[in-house]
């Protein structure tokens, strides 16, 4: 029969398609739909896992993968949100989220969990919540992205850069949603550099176009993105459309865009020095005086 499963040894339920821990110890000729089939050798690993705990093991971090522990979460929130909201939550510190948030002009709020403690949850996220396919890589980036402290959409963009199988030319319309939706520096200048910079890297053709289309865009962030996108490309740096691109918004007044500009010659600067000063120089009236700056700092070059 298809989508006949006999579970033995494992506490299952099934709940919107998905096989989750549950109340009966043993089902025998259960109809489950084929992908929850999929899924029973996974469920019968985590049973196995949560009859070796102990119950002076039981913690928050445990109870949100194990039912032998004890949790009190809305059980509409998948697990990979509990898990990140327990762990940020258990880590906060008020002191430092007003400073955060003095830092980044932002009224998103913070747990005051700096880049260490964020190290440390997605260390975590790496080894309990690995995605299986794309479509899981996809909705599990979305789910972090969604929520609503600042410390969860940067594990949400660490999260997606973890996992390098699925950063492909595949997911660009996802960052350039994160792109959109962020509509800020420390949010964008992840996604441009270690995500849109990734996919263009390995697809430069293909990518290439898109950003061709992404430098005149209404959206400044996208703009942004795909001026510094090549920022590591080092030796593999397209010249000629950095370059062109750079040209192409000489001219904006946009802090943002112009301090872009000068980053990203000076970082391509350590690479071919003497193009990006003839660069500057032939170009010079058309550099605001933060671009020239910028793009001059390691150059022994001063301003016409």
């Amino acid at each position: 029969m298809v989508g006949a499963a006999v579970v033995v040894g494992a506490d299952v339920d099934v709940s919107d398609g998905e096989v989750v821990a549950g109340a009966a110890d043993v089902v025998v000729g259960a109809v489950l739909p084929p992908h929850a089939v999929a899924r029973t050798a996974k469920v019968r690993r985590s049973e196995e896992m949560r009859m070796r705990l102990t119950a002076s093991e039981c913690n928050p971090l445990t109870a949100l993968r194990h039912t032998g522990c004890p949790a009190t979460y809305n059980s509409t929130m998948s697990e990979l949100t509990r898990f990140v909201e327990t762990r940020l939550s258990t880590a906060a510190n008020a002191e430092k989220a007003a400073g955060m948030t003095r830092y980044m002009k932002s009224s998103m709020p913070f747990y005051g969990v700096q880049k260490p403690g964020r190290d440390l949850v997605l260390r975590e996220l790496k080894n309990a919540f690995r995605p299986e396919d794309s479509r899981e890589y996809h909705n599990a980036v979305l789910e972090l992205w969604g929520l609503a402290h600042r410390e969860e959409k940067y594990l949400a963009i660490a999260y997606a850069q973890t996992f390098t199988e699925f950063v492909t030319i595949d997911h660009l319309d996802l960052f350039e949603r994160l792109v959109r939706e962020g509509a800020w520096w420390d949010f964008v200048d992840d996604i441009a550099i270690r995500l849109v910079g990734v996919v263009l890297r390995d697809e430069p053709e293909r990518v290439g176009r898109v950003m061709d289309d992404w430098i005149s865009d209404p959206d400044l962030w996208i703009r942004r993105t795909a001026i510094i996108c090549q920022l590591k490309h080092k030796t593999l740096t397209d010249q000629e459309r950095l370059f062109r691109f750079c040209l192409d918004r000489g001219g904006e007044t946009e802090f943002f865009i112009r301090k872009a500009i000068g980053w990203a010659l000076r970082e391509y600067a350590k690479t071919a020095p003497e193009a990006v000063t003839g660069f500057l120089l032939d170009h010079a009236s058309v550099w605001s005086g933060l671009t020239f700056r910028e793009a001059a700092k390691h150059l022994d070059i001063d301003r016409p």
